[in-house]
């Protein structure tokens, strides 16, 4: 007899017949679960509330713009770094210039990125909005 939530996964519930008597619950799943290192997907039937919906957006968009912030200083921090490098004396310059063009293009690739994360979270909090 299996339990009043549906359990998607059916590698977790055939583990747990071993393990029982035939009567599985929530706990039993979860344990067996745990046991063999499957993930167990239990599917609640709730769906979220349009209040903990923004509440998660607002929460993203937040957390979004915080790391912008960050990537934003460490973009600039590597374009200072080869303006640096620019300026070294001609038998070294390559290397320092080699070095900080990587570290500006590490960064504009996670400026990029940073870009992306917080133009979703703001979309996804408009969305909801309207």
């Amino acid at each position: 007899m299996l339990s009043t939530i549906s359990h998607l996964n059916p590698a977790v519930t055939a583990a747990a017949e071993l393990f029982t008597d035939g009567r599985l619950t929530d706990a039993v799943l979860q344990n067996v679960a745990t046991m063999r290192g499957l993930p167990l997907f239990i599917e609640t039937g709730a769906v979220p509330t349009i209040t903990e919906r923004a509440e998660a957006a607002q929460i993203e968009l937040g957390r979004a713009s915080a790391d912008h912030r960050i990537v934003t200083a460490l973009y600039a921090a590597a374009r200072r770094r080869l303006g640096m490098a620019n300026q070294r004396p001609a038998a070294d310059r390559r290397a320092a210039q080699t070095a900080a063009m990587g570290a500006l293009n590490k960064a504009r690739a996670a400026l990029r990125k940073a870009d992306a994360r917080l133009a979703a979270a703001s979309a996804a909090l408009a969305a909801l909005a309207s």
